[in-house]
């Protein structure tokens, strides 16, 4: 975790130092799509397994969290200290009703 974080604050201070440089702006801007890509890109690949799975409880829970922050723009910090809990809540329970079943792996 040392490199990125050394990246990141070395990034930092060049942007505190040179951030009102229109081409360091226009540079981030460029950047921050691609940023965005790369986002969609993992949200996507970490959705597959649950859509494949059909579970109706991690779909309710995905489609509750999207609402939450795309339509109601709630905060993301927010939303996942709501969301953490109910889903280990909501998730716990069947994984160990599942698991002393032994007709039922996991």
């Amino acid at each position: 975790m040392l490199p990125p974080t050394l990246i990141m604050t070395m990034l930092a201070i060049i942007y505190a130092r040179y951030g009102d440089l229109d081409v360091l702006r226009r540079s981030l801007a460029g950047i921050s799509c691609a940023a965005v890509g790369l986002v969609i890109a993992v949200v996507v690949r970490m959705m597959t397994p649950l859509l494949k799975r059909t579970d109706p409880l991690a779909l309710i829970l995905m489609a509750g969290v999207f609402l939450a922050i795309g339509c109601f723009a709630c905060r993301f910090p927010a939303v996942l200290l709501v969301a953490i809990p109910v889903s280990v809540g909501a998730t716990f329970p069947a994984a160990e009703s599942s698991s002393m079943n032994p007709d039922n792996p996991i």
